[in-house]
């Protein structure tokens, strides 16, 4: 049982759609279901059935089993009929060729993401920036705190300076190397 695919498992063809793979999978778990066959058997059966719907009836996860079935690597699948040309349109694109360099770790893509957005400047000019938005955050403060000391405006503008305050430690974090928000933005 376990020398089966997903797709003989269930009693469809590689090129069915998800309709289909979900009418199979039903009529197996009517046959399998722990509540109607007690046996454990069935049990372990209704868990393989289960395990094969699961996997073909979420998009990447098939295209992923697909990949399995037909050698580990996507330049191993050679789409040889007009029938599976057009199911490979269907479901992955133009072709297996367009997915030639396919990249199988999904996390990675933020990784390429965040590094594109990040700036590179010299060391000494990401020093004197800092060191300029440094002092526009001090000087805030003590812009607002001299207003509302005299009572220029009300003490609820207080509040006020917690964007200086962030932006001050911001600025320390950066300057002694630590995570920061100008750490992320320039490198």
């Amino acid at each position: 049982m376990q020398s089966k695919n997903y797709y003989e498992l269930l009693g469809v063809t590689r090129f069915s759609s998800e309709d289909e793979i979900k009418k199979a999978f039903r009529v197996k778990a009517k046959l399998y279901h722990p509540d109607i066959n007690k046996s454990e058997e069935a049990h372990q059966l209704f868990l393989t059935y289960s395990l094969a719907y699961e996997t073909l009836s979420n998009t990447k996860n098939r295209y992923l089993y697909d990949l399995q079935l037909s050698g580990g690597s996507s330049n191993s699948t050679n789409i040889s009929n007009e029938k599976e040309q057009a199911f490979h349109y269907k479901y992955y694109g133009k072709s297996s060729k367009a997915n030639e360099k396919f990249h199988y770790d999904w996390d990675s893509f933020s990784k390429v993401k965040q590094e594109k957005q990040r700036i590179n400047i010299p060391k000494w000019l990401f020093v004197l920036c800092i060191a300029i938005m440094s002092f526009a955050a001090m000087f805030e403060i003590m812009y607002v705190l001299q207003l509302v000391y005299l009572e220029i405006w009300p003490w609820p503008a207080i509040f006020a300076i917690l964007p200086g305050i962030f932006i001050s430690m911001e600025c320390v974090k950066a300057l002694f190397g630590k995570e920061s928000l100008f750490n992320k933005i320039f490198k």
